[in-house]
């Protein structure tokens, strides 16, 4: 069906009957997943940005890769907290995920893996 267009007299816009729509829902183990996944990502990031110690980094939930990364990310800071936003988080089905996060002014992605438990590789770039 040709719909007017406001404002133009002889021009037309085709409408189809049925548009298509490309919006899918997320299944729940999907969303599930990534609010879990967003939950540790937050703890990792305010531990690198010096708002956490980082002895929250060692439980069950983080690898002892994710610690040591994240030490040696700090070592190279200075002492004092900077804020920390998360600005973007994809998750994948098979675990792996990435973002960006702003951490005092600067920009920086970060890239891992999700095992459905805890966090098995972090790397802040």
């Amino acid at each position: 069906m040709y719909a007017p267009i406001p404002g133009f007299t002889h021009l037309r816009v085709y409408v189809p009957p049925d548009p298509v729509h490309y919006n899918r829902a997320a299944p729940p183990d999907e969303d599930r997943t990534r609010r879990r996944t967003l939950e540790l990502v937050h703890i990792v990031l305010e531990a690198a940005a010096g708002l956490r110690p980082l002895t929250h980094l060692n439980n069950d939930r983080f690898s002892a890769a994710v610690m040591l990364h994240i030490r040696a990310w700090s070592r190279g800071r200075s002492q004092r907290a900077i804020g920390c936003q998360l600005l973007s988080l994809h998750c994948q089905p098979s675990g792996e995920y990435f973002g960006s996060a702003s951490m005092g002014g600067n920009r920086h992605a970060f890239t891992g893996r999700y095992d459905g438990e805890a966090l098995t590789s972090f790397r802040l770039i």
